[in-house]
């Protein structure tokens, strides 16, 4: 739905809440309604809550492959990388060919030093989505971390400037930019 995810759609997380509250009503313990709270919970800074949305969720249903990759992101963007990469190596185990999991995956490997491990798990996100501004932004971040250099210029301009990229695509190129003397 890009409940907050993106301002061109013209939903906020306050809509996303009132959709989920109004539908908790009705049938909170479905794990899926956890889970987009939870996830809503995240984008809103209330990670106290969505981490309690999301371990219950987890409780219910440790092999949901809708839960796992947000999951994962949670435990990445509340500094815990260790956690976040079983959570997220159990989701690209559920899912191989999806593309969100591995890449979530490769940042927290690279969040966590393990950069070479990273880039083999961007890579693959890459060459199994071609087209994807997500796994190509990932790739381009940890190869800029690795092993900065001018051929990296060329594609990071070009993710920047596409009107498809979302905002956190597009937000990412300038470090990759400066990384390679840009």
């Amino acid at each position: 739905v890009g409940w907050g995810m993106a301002a061109e759609l013209g939903v906020t997380v306050a809509d996303g809440v009132a959709e989920l509250d109004a539908a908790a009503r009705h049938d909170f313990p479905a794990s899926g309604l956890r889970v987009a709270r939870a996830w809503l919970d995240d984008m809103a800074w209330r990670f106290d809550e969505a981490e309690r949305l999301f371990r219950a969720a987890h409780r219910d249903q440790p092999d949901d492959g809708e839960l796992l990759p947000l999951f994962g992101w949670h435990l990445l963007a509340t500094g815990r990388s260790g956690e976040a990469m079983e959570v997220l190596g159990r989701a690209v185990a559920l899912r191989p060919y999806a593309v969100y999991p591995r890449v979530m995956l490769s940042r927290a490997l690279g969040y966590a030093g393990r950069i070479e491990a990273g880039l083999r798990e961007a890579e693959r996100a890459e060459a199994d989505h071609p087209d994807s501004t997500i796994a190509t932004s990932q790739h381009l971040l940890l190869r800029a971390l690795h092993a900065p250099g001018p051929e990296l210029i060329g594609p990071a301009l070009e993710l920047f400037s596409r009107s498809d990229a979302p905002s956190y695509v597009r937000a990412t190129q300038p470090f990759v930019l400066a990384c390679c003397g840009a």
